[in-house]
C-alpha cells in the first residue's frame, strides 16, 4: 500500500518542486524511526545519519527536536519547530523519502506497515468529510453552519470507537498480524447540546472545543500489574508528562539538571520500551 500524502504535503510539495509522493514516505520513516523500541540515543544517532548522507543540515541536536516531535500526521509540521523550518525540512525530506526500513530492523518493517494504514484511514476520513461538506453546500447550507454534523458525546465515542475497531481489524488481517495497543485522539469541532446532554458539531469550521477518547484493549489496560508501551513523552514539560504518564497508569520521577531547559529531553525506560503499568519512568530535564 502505497502513502497517502495530506493536503498540507501536496502544498509544501509544490512550493519546493518536489513529490509529494516524497514527503509523505518520508513522514512514515520518521514515524518509524521515532517508534523504534530503541534507546533514545540510538534513534537520533540513525536520524543524524541518514541526515548527514544525504548532505541535510541536521545534527544530533536537530534530530533529537525532530524525533521529539513525533509522530506526525502531516512533515510539514516540522517547519515551525525552532532551527529546522523549510531548507531542513527539505534536506529531511530528501534524507528519508527513500530510506529503505527493512534495512534498520525486523521491527521497522511492521512499524512503518502500521503507519502506512493510519496514513490511509485519515485520508478516507478526509475524503468523507469533504463529501459531506460538498452535500451541505448543494442543500444551501456553508460547510461552517451549525449543526451540520452534530453528535452527543457518547454517539461520537461510539463513532470513533468503531473506526478504531476497524482500524484494529485492519491491521490484524495483514500477514504481519499487527494490533493496536492503545489510542489517544482528539476530536474538535464546535460546543452544543443535544438535549441535556454536551455535544460536538464535527462538521463546523469553528474548532473552539476538543474531546478527547482514549482506546485499549482489555489486555492493554493500565491496571497495576498490566504490560503496555511507554509513550514518548520528550519534549513535554515536565507537568503535561506526568500527567500523560499518570493516565496510563505509571508514575513518574523528574530529575533536573542545573542550568537545563523547560521541557523533557530524556525518560527512561525509552519511548517504546514494554513496562509494567504502576512502574515509575524517570524523566531527565537539561
Amino acid at each position: 500500500m502505497s502513502v497517502v500524502a495530506t493536503p498540507s504535503e501536496v502544498a509544501l510539495a509544490k512550493r519546493f518542486g518536489i513529490d509529494a509522493a516524497s514527503i509523505a514516505n518520508a513522514r512514515v520513516v520518521l514515524n518509524t524511526i521515532a517508534a523504534l523500541p530503541w534507546p533514545e540515543p540510538e534513534r537520533v544517532s540513525l536520524l543524524a545519519r541518514l541526515a548527514h548522507d544525504a548532505q541535510a543540515d541536521v545534527g544530533v541536536v536537530l534530530s533529537r527536536l525532530t524525533l521529539s516531535a513525533a509522530p506526525l500526521r502531516a512533515f510539514d509540521e516540522l517547519i515551525p519547530l525552532y532551527g529546522i523550518a523549510g531548507k531542513r525540512t527539505l534536506g529531511l525530506v530528501k534524507a528519508l523519502a527513500k530510506v529503505d526500513v527493512k534495512t534498520l530492523s525486523p521491527d521497522a518493517e511492521r512499524i512503518r506497515d502500521a503507519w502506512v494504514q493510519v496514513s490511509a484511514l485519515r485520508a478516507e476520513n478526509l475524503a468523507l468529510r469533504e463529501e459531506l461538506d460538498r452535500l451541505n453546500t448543494r442543500l444551501g447550507q456553508e460547510p461552517s453552519a451549525a449543526s451540520t454534523q452534530l453528535l452527543g458525546v457518547g454517539a461520537l465515542a461510539s463513532s470513533v470507537g468503531s473506526q478504531v475497531a476497524a482500524a484494529d481489524d485492519a491491521l490484524r488481517s495483514r500477514a504481519r498480524g499487527l494490533q493496536l495497543g492503545y489510542v489517544e485522539l482528539t476530536v474538535h469541532g464546535r460546543a452544543a447540546a443535544v438535549g441535556n446532554d454536551l455535544a460536538l458539531d464535527v462538521g463546523s469550521s469553528l474548532k473552539e472545543s476538543a474531546v478527547g477518547f482514549r482506546f485499549a484493549r482489555p489486555d492493554a489496560a493500565s491496571a497495576t500489574g498490566t504490560a503496555m508501551t511507554v509513550p514518548n513523552v520528550c519534549g513535554y514539560t515536565a507537568g503535561f508528562a506526568r500527567r500523560k504518564l499518570q493516565a496510563l497508569g505509571y508514575s513518574a520521577t523528574v530529575t533536573r539538571v542545573a542550568g537545563g531547559g523547560d521541557t523533557v529531553s530524556e525518560q527512561s525506560p525509552s519511548p517504546g520500551a514494554v513496562l509494567t503499568a504502576g512502574s515509575a519512568v524517570r524523566l531527565i530535564i537539561r
